[in-house]
């Protein structure tokens, strides 16, 4: 694709034109893209500018424009007049270049253009260029005539003679629409990526690393500044910061994590400790998915979080269990020893006694380096012994604690909020729960408590053990992890898809909204159930898919299936293995997205594309058809004219000929290519008038019924055409009740909205003025009604219908810029809707004229172009029999030298489309620039829309013959063009 700046372009345009003339004086924009003046001689500038138009260089400058939407302009300052103005800056305005340079005569008329918030920014800036002889460079909004805007950039040049004064301007303007929108949106992406890495906890970054070995970080979020101390600035200038950092003994297991991942591409997952620039050593998670990019390189996105916390209290716990072990295996061995002490000899007593006061020192020891806080209550509720944890928590020595009541060592406050558990303990139950407790050394803690009654042989009462753990730094970190998942519960809830996580025994751990609502049920009903539970019926084909989860591979797959919310749905499915770090299955994420809406999507645009091709098809087969009937009926008419109309084999040719233009009009219908009149209708008139030839038509068996609408909008359409249409519709309402039946003709009002179109994407919003006819016959199944458009589509028997009636009425409709629906269903009958544009004119009835003796000429020269033998030998024979002179040509070109060579030619009758490089309308332009008197008449096989869609937009206001010719129209239309 070629891309050229509106700098480039002005730029090459004005070197273009020194290298052709040998100037050296360059008329084009600065270096820097300012706008500059060039002082140039008139006569230089006169001979430049002959030079320039017909050079080979400003073809290419006009086809560089098209392709990068860059039109331009020159202004003749000495006569104040647009001088010339290129074919796309035309279409940027949305007019023809005729119209720009009319409208630009004034600056009012070229301001009306410009957005009405830019006008006044605009015009100063046109003033001051005025005002000071220089050029301009400014960017506006572009308000076109039928309401669209763009965004466009204008770059001027003024040129001045010897004397200093401004005699010549030139512009660029490019539409740079497309650039600002992008721009817009990449604005707003930027903003939504930035508020959400705001709500993820950690940071999440992206890295290359190149296939050299070297490495760069392309993106980094803002919290990582909290994370690791460092900004994200700092760590896309210097990605080693990183790794560097990373605490020394860490470093080689991560970077075989990082090997492992890179090697196989599979998930990075990997805990290690990094050192923050004040010291600080904190553990860090890094989560990564590796992709392979081009040329080796590999691209690294992922998260990392702070998990010092979670470190740390796992180090706590793995402290306590031991000492708590040590403890219990000590007090054993001390509980033995002081059973044996009591069995022994009362000689040995002093021994056991010294015995026991040395357990009590090691046991003192060793509770008063457990992090839990432990004593002995007795029934009275004193203190019969407690570790020293107890006075650090309590702030007073052990010995104010130990024999004293609870209520008299503790606070008020805190034996208030403890005294029920205190009670539940006294009546011999075990109690252990967690609990916000506030101490009087200031700390507020959360701690797991255990009071365990301590009974005698007979099972009474006499006190309670308790044992408090400080877990405190344990809450928050669940509590950290807490709001990570409410978060990511947020994300996945929000998010139109279907989201799970099954455990490697086949059990749901986590289902999303979307989940509970396409299953109907609640997530605690869907937890910890398998997927035998959940799919019954399905589980052995999901189970085939979960033994290559087991595996390690991923697996995607489409299907259509109904879900227990009674919706059927087309979905893509994608389920990813969840691997620990050394690669092993521990379950997998299932991920599930409705693609319903794009599926139907899918399927209208195929279905559009399949009648569009149909329609071109069958256009160009008609097109192609008529150049032979044309042959055909003239010839014919000329027969029956010569030998008289009491030959029958004359005409039954004839009536054959005429019967295949029917279906080639038909075919025109269906492909919209047909000549339309559209005028105001009132459908109510229309259908009134047409109500007795109905009920003639329809039979005695079929009972009409016609209702109407009040205030009806009257209808901007082919009235011809419309009451073809109800014919159709009639009839095939009548096949359809073999055995009679009832049939409506309705006529309404009605407004498209987007809501309709969500379900209709072929028809437009807006006001319709509706025509409905409606049966209660056999009706028609879904895969009849998929085609029942299509040109020669028929369920009737052969020789009962061509398939072309509905067809006929769907082109119509589209090319009246309409809109028709159907709806059936079998064994209820039919209602085919027409929808034709609301009209704004009051409806005037045409009349039809009398029909008078054709029109003859009187020696006018006819030069005849018409590439077709056959066709042009029948045309030739029609205007000499019309009395008129003819001069034929085949091509354009033998054309333009008859035209040279002849005394006098009155009128160009022309087909439109020819072989070779010019076509009918060219050559026409070209002949009226040496001949401006001569008449121009233009015939095809297309009518006028079609000439249209096919590039032939400028007839330049003549009129166009529909072939096969009419010997009538052709002697009315060649009257009317010379005497105009």
């Amino acid at each position: 694709m070629l891309t050229i700046s509106i700098d480039e372009a002005s730029r090459n345009l004005a070197d273009t034109i020194a290298r052709v003339t040998g100037s050296r004086q360059p008329l084009g924009i600065g270096n820097n893209g300012s706008a500059e003046v060039a002082l140039v001689p008139a006569a230089e500038l006169q001979r430049l500018q002959g030079i320039a138009a017909s050079s080979p260089a400003q073809a290419l400058f006009d086809r560089a424009g098209r392709m990068a939407r860059l039109g331009y302009w020159e202004w003749d300052e000495v006569a104040d007049r647009c001088a010339e103005c290129s074919e796309e800056l035309a279409r940027i305005y949305g007019v023809a270049p005729a119209q720009y340079m009319e409208r630009t005569k004034s600056m009012q008329g070229w301001l009306d253009w410009v957005h009405p918030d830019d006008r006044a920014y605009v015009e100063k800036v046109e003033i001051n260029s005025r005002d000071t002889n220089s050029g301009y460079d400014v960017e506006y909004r572009l308000q076109r005539d039928d309401g669209t805007m763009l965004h466009v950039r204008e770059v001027t040049e003024v040129l001045l003679d010897d004397n200093g004064r401004k005699i010549w301007s030139t512009g660029i303007v490019q539409d740079i629409t497309e650039q600002k929108r992008a721009e817009h949106e990449l604005k707003e992406s930027e903003a939504l990526l930035r508020s959400i890495y705001a709500q993820i906890p950690g940071a999440v970054y992206r890295r290359i690393v190149h296939a050299d070995g070297s490495v760069r970080n392309t993106f980094i979020s803002e919290g990582v500044r909290n994370l690791v101390g460092y900004s994200a600035e700092e760590l896309i200038a210097d990605p080693r910061r990183y790794s560097d950092n990373v605490h020394p003994r860490d470093r080689e297991a991560r970077v075989r994590a990082v090997r492992h991942s890179d090697e196989t591409l599979e998930r990075y997952d990997a805990e290690y400790r990094f050192v923050m620039p004040n010291g600080e050593t904190v553990w860090i998670r890094a989560i990564a998915d590796p992709e392979r990019l081009d040329y080796g390189d590999v691209a690294w996105t992922g998260l990392i979080l702070d998990v010092t916390d979670r470190k740390r209290l796992e180090v706590d716990l793995r402290r306590l269990r031991d000492k708590l072990e040590e403890w219990v295996q000590e007090r054993t061995a001390l509980l033995e020893v002081a059973n044996e002490a009591l069995e022994a000899e009362v000689a040995e007593r002093r021994e056991t006694e010294v015995a026991l006061r040395r357990s009590d020192e090691q046991l003192r020891q060793v509770t008063d380096n457990l992090p839990v806080l432990v004593g002995l209550v007795d029934g009275d509720e004193r203190v019969l012994w407690c570790n020293g944890l107890a006075a650090e928590w309590m702030r007073r020595p052990v010995e104010e604690i130990i024999g004293h009541r609870l209520v008299e060592a503790l606070p008020p406050t805190l034996y208030d909020s403890i005294q029920p558990a205190i009670l539940e303990a006294m009546s011999g139950k075990r109690l252990e729960n967690e609990i916000e407790i506030d101490f009087p050394d200031g700390s507020t803690r959360y701690v797991h408590r255990t009071y365990v009654p301590n009974l005698t042989p007979d099972g009474a009462v006499k006190g309670f053990y308790f044992f408090i753990h400080d877990i405190t730094g344990r809450k928050k970190a669940e509590q950290a992890m807490g709001e990570y998942s409410d978060r990511l519960a947020l994300i996945t809830d929000n998010l139109p898809a279907l989201i799970a996580y099954v455990d490697i025994d086949e059990r749901y751990k986590f289902v999303n909204k979307s989940f509970c609502k396409w299953f109907a049920n609640a997530a605690e009903d869907i937890l910890e159930r398998t997927l035998a539970d959940v799919f019954p019926d399905n589980y052995p084909a999901i189970a085939g898919r979960f033994l290559e989860l087991r595996k390690g591979r991923s697996v995607e797959f489409e299907d259509r299936v109904t879900y227990p919310d009674g919706v059927t749905r087309d979905v893509r499915a994608t389920y990813v293995p969840d691997k620990t770090p050394d690669g092993v299955v521990v379950g997998f994420i299932a991920l599930v997205e409705d693609v319903t809406e794009f599926k139907q999507a899918e399927e209208r645009a195929r279905q559009s594309q399949k009648m569009e091709a149909v329609g071109q098809l069958t256009g160009g087969v008609a097109h192609d058809f008529n150049n032979l009937l044309a042959v055909i009926i003239g010839n014919s008419e000329i027969l029956i004219e010569d030998m008289g109309d009491d030959d029958p084999s004359v005409k039954a040719i004839l009536r054959a000929a005429r019967r295949g233009t029917e279906l080639t009009q038909r075919l025109l219908a269906f492909s919209r290519r047909q000549p339309l009149d559209p005028r105001p209708i009132d459908l109510n008139e229309l259908v009134g008038g047409m109500s007795a030839m109905l009920r003639r038509t329809l039979g005695e068996s079929i009972e009409i019924a016609v209702a109407s609408e009040k205030g009806l909008w009257p209808a901007m359409a082919d009235a011809g055409q419309v009451e073809n249409a109800l014919l159709n519709l009639t009839i095939n309402a009548r096949d359809a009740m073999p055995g009679g039946g009832r049939l409506t003709v309705e006529c309404m009002n009605a407004r498209l909205d987007e809501t309709y179109l969500e379900d209709n994407a072929d028809a437009s919003p807006g006001e319709f003025a509706v025509l409905a006819v409606s049966d209660n016959g056999a009706g028609m199944s879904p895969s009849v009604l998929e085609h029942v458009f299509e040109p020669f589509f028929t369920t009737k028997e052969v020789g009962q219908g061509t398939g072309l009636g509905l067809s006929m009425i769907y082109g119509f409709a589209k090319q009246s810029g309409g809109h028709i629906a159907i709806y059936s269903e079998e064994g209820s009958g039919t209602t085919v809707e027409l929808y034709l544009p609301r009209a704004r004119d009051i409806v005037t009835p045409c009349k039809p004229e009398d029909l008078a003796e054709l029109p003859g000429g009187r020696g006018e020269t006819v030069l005849l172009l018409e590439d077709d033998d056959d066709v042009r030998a029948l045309a030739v024979r029609i205007l000499e029999g019309l009395g008129y002179r003819v001069i034929e040509a085949s091509r354009a070109e033998a054309a333009d030298r008859a035209l040279s060579e002849a005394d006098r030619v009155d009128l160009l009758l022309s087909d439109v489309v020819l072989p070779g490089k010019m076509n009918g309308p060219d050559f026409a332009r070209q002949a009226c620039e040496t001949h401006p008197a001569l008449k121009i008449l233009f015939m095809s096989g297309y009518p006028a829309e079609a000439a249209r869609r096919n590039g032939f937009a400028d007839l330049g206001g003549a009129p166009l013959l529909r072939k096969p010719l009419d010997r009538r129209q052709l002697a009315e239309a060649l009257q009317a063009a010379l005497r105009d």
